[in-house]
């Protein structure tokens, strides 16, 4: 896009140290004070459309087109199989699975709020219990009624039906997400190695509301991200969704407050690099900067109004934006003894790299190469992606990495963590491996690379096809496999998995 950058001097070389720092520094205000659009003199005038199919600012018609213009066409029908064989697996795996301490825990909170609409116990009976104050989770009081009115005899299997529907919702939305900044190769990476994850995969099946919660929390992400693209153009329907994956995160964990923290972050930082700051203080900038001001302020508001309304009775807690996601984490008043790295840990002994340490050794080496690559060439990435998009992918990873309270990490309430920032990883190591195909931009080279992400995936794979149901006891080949972790760190917390 045209700027109004100076360019750098042929005689740049005689310059001294000084001088070429403050040329530098000259450029990047150049560079943040001058719009990125193609007339850098123009302040956005929003628009609202109540269309979906609106061809000049939004792309889902010309994605979802069915041709074969080019050869990344190939990609889309290789990414519609793909998923369709990934719903029928995923519900087929969900009907042999496990029951976690986790899914017990939840189930049994369930049973007392029941028993309270039924006057069986009071509302302090449920209020005492752990959940109450960290957590809703209405996806399971939905389940657990219906199983009661339907007289299902395994609630579990329903729930964990309904939880493979929704992480394969998941991997679905993630690859829209990656899509929209990409293309349908990247996407179909995103989908391939998410699937091919023995912890994603296996626990997709196994616990509705953790999957529920990020299910909720990418699509949330996912519209988010479409939104400010589509800006100057706001549309209605695009706005309907995004409250629409809030309520259903937030009524599954607080700590889907969270984002309305990224909405607030991402809807003003796209206004500001796309307008010139010199007309800050005019009428025309300050006009829709109040509009998008107001609109972050009504969907807060009705976000609280609607969640206060509809969990008056199950929590006595408003959560801030800023310290949601960290509640995660404390779903127990303190945090349980557990093994790691060959010892008994508990809070006053655990250590920092806690979870970065399980990222490390659970994530399928194909998937770490990824995330590696995505830094190696990075310069193409920012190209490829744009700031804008690169600031997103990484500081929803990151600030999700850094809200965890390492102390209150268990087993159990660690799969809600992995759960939600695992996709997140996947975002940046999908990039990766479709930033190093770009820089390469060699037919055969590209070949030999495809081949090697399949090479390395046969481990990952056949873990998921063998070890069925306990798919989700998965430690990657870099830490050794499942027997160099027996001893040394906590194999699983279902019950096929303890006996």
């Amino acid at each position: 896009f045209p700027t109004r950058i100076e360019p750098i001097a042929m005689s740049e070389e005689k310059l001294n140290f000084a001088e070429k720092i403050y040329l530098l520094i000259k450029q990047f205000l150049n560079r943040i004070t001058y719009s990125q659009d193609l007339f850098d003199e123009d302040v956005w005038k929003l628009r609202f459309s109540k269309k979906q199919e609106h061809r000049k600012y939004t792309i889902e018609k010309s994605l979802f087109s069915f041709s074969l213009k080019s050869s990344d066409d190939i990609f889309k029908y290789l990414l519609g199989i793909s998923l369709v064989a990934m719903l029928v697996f995923m519900v087929l795996l969900s009907r042999n699975v496990g029951i976690s301490e986790r899914e017990i825990e939840q189930n049994a909170y369930s049973e007392l709020v029941y028993q309270y609409f039924h006057h069986k116990v009071d509302a302090e009976t449920f209020h005492a219990h752990p959940y109450a104050s960290t957590q809703a989770q209405y996806i399971d009081l939905v389940l657990y009624n219906i199983g009661k009115i339907l007289q299902v005899g395994d609630v579990f299997l329903l729930k964990h039906l309904v939880s493979a529907i929704f992480g394969w919702l998941l991997i679905v939305y993630l690859s829209i997400l990656i899509l929209r900044a990409f293309n349908w190769r990247a996407a179909f990476f995103t989908a391939f190695l998410l699937f091919i994850s023995p912890r994603f995969t296996g626990y997709s099946v196994s616990n509705v509301v953790d999957v529920t919660f990020a299910f909720g929390f990418v699509f949330t992400i996912t519209q988010i991200y479409y939104f400010c693209r589509e800006l100057p153009v706001i549309r209605i329907f695009r706005l309907v969704k995004i409250v629409l994956g809030t309520l259903l995160a937030v009524s599954t964990f607080n700590a889907g407050f969270i984002l309305v923290h990224f909405f607030t972050i991402f809807v003003l930082l796209n206004f500001l690099l796309y307008n010139p700051l010199k007309k800050m203080f005019t009428k025309e900038y300050l006009k829709p900067l109040g509009i998008l001001c107001l609109m972050i302020v009504a969907y807060t508001v009705v976000i609280y109004i609607i969640h206060a309304t509809g969990t008056f009775f199950l929590t006595k807690s408003v959560i801030a934006p800023s310290k949601a996601f960290g509640l995660l984490t404390l779903n127990y008043p303190c945090a349980q003894n557990q093994l790691f790295e060959g010892h008994i840990i508990g809070p006053d002994n655990h250590p920092t790299h806690y979870f970065v340490k399980y990222l490390f050794i659970t994530i399928p080496t194909v998937v770490l190469i990824g995330f590696l690559l995505f830094f190696i060439f990075f310069k193409t990435a920012v190209k490829s992606l744009k700031p804008y998009s690169t600031f997103i992918f990484l500081y929803t990873f990151l600030y999700c990495v850094f809200k965890v309270r390492q102390q209150y990490l268990n087993p159990d309430t660690m799969w809600a963590i992995y759960y939600c920032v695992y996709p997140l990883f996947m975002l940046i190591a999908a990039s990766g491996y479709e930033c190093t195909l770009e820089s390469i931009n060699d037919k055969y080279t590209n070949i030999v690379m495809v081949s090697l992400v399949a090479l390395l995936s046969f481990m990952p794979i056949r873990h998921i096809v063998f070890n069925q149901p306990l798919t989700s006891i998965y430690f990657n080949e870099i830490s050794g496999g499942i027997h160099n972790a027996y001893s040394k760190y906590a194999l699983d917390v279902t019950d096929d998995a303890n006996k």
